[in-house]
């Protein structure tokens, strides 16, 4: 049986020691190096992803603009001459044949607004819509007046209904003019003041 000198048991255990180091460090450089991949990883994917959410709102922002203008700023100008020379004691009777389903863009996109972060834009947004749709429902609510008051007009013509009756209609259409004229009001101020918000806003900018 040979026995180790001392020197040779403390040489055996340095070298040990260093190659153990060794692994040590090179498995502490290597789950660094994950570490740091993982992360750059993470940043590329959230910058991809910000990219990404910034093209949806840029398209949404653009597609509401184009529906704005073709719809809410056209009924405007169509009718515009009209409101400039409204007063109080003129009814409106035009038969404005209007549906629910022309805010297509805004009713499908509704829940992006949430991820719009200008608070003042999103708010813009929603104002002037709910303006417009009240607007459609302030002619449809007209429309009907009007049908109304043509049809009993006509029947007291040819039958004679009592004028108090017409005359109640006639109330009707005037009052429901006035609101109508609010709701036409409120709809262009709230529209104009989203057009010029879209169009100075940063979030449509490629």
């Amino acid at each position: 049986m040979f026995l180790q000198s001392d020197s040779t048991i403390i040489s055996g255990w340095i070298s040990f020691g260093g190659a153990l180091l060794g692994a040590l460090m090179g498995g502490l450089f290597a789950f660094l190096a994950t570490v740091y991949s993982l992360k750059k990883s993470q940043t590329n994917n959230l910058a991809i992803q910000e990219q990404s959410n910034r093209a949806t709102i840029r398209g949404v922002l653009l597609g509401i603009k184009t529906e704005i203008e073709a719809n809410v700023k056209g009924y405007i100008e169509e009718t515009k001459e009209f409101w400039a020379t409204y007063s109080e004691g003129k009814p409106f009777l035009f038969i404005y044949d209007v549906t629910q389903n022309y805010f297509i863009v805004f009713d499908s996109n509704a829940y992006i607004l949430g991820q719009i972060e200008d608070d003042d834009l999103r708010e813009s947004i929603i104002v002037a819509y709910l303006n417009a749709k009240g607007l459609i429902d302030s002619h449809l609510l007209q429309n009907k007046k009007i049908r109304e008051f043509e049809k009993f007009s006509l029947e007291h013509l040819e039958r004679g209904h009592p004028t108090a009756e017409v005359n109640r209609i006639n109330a009707d259409i005037l009052q429901t003019s006035r609101s109508l004229k609010y709701a036409f009001d409120q709809t262009k101020s709230s529209v104009d003041i989203l057009l010029k918000k879209i169009n100075s806003s940063n979030l449509i900018l490629k």
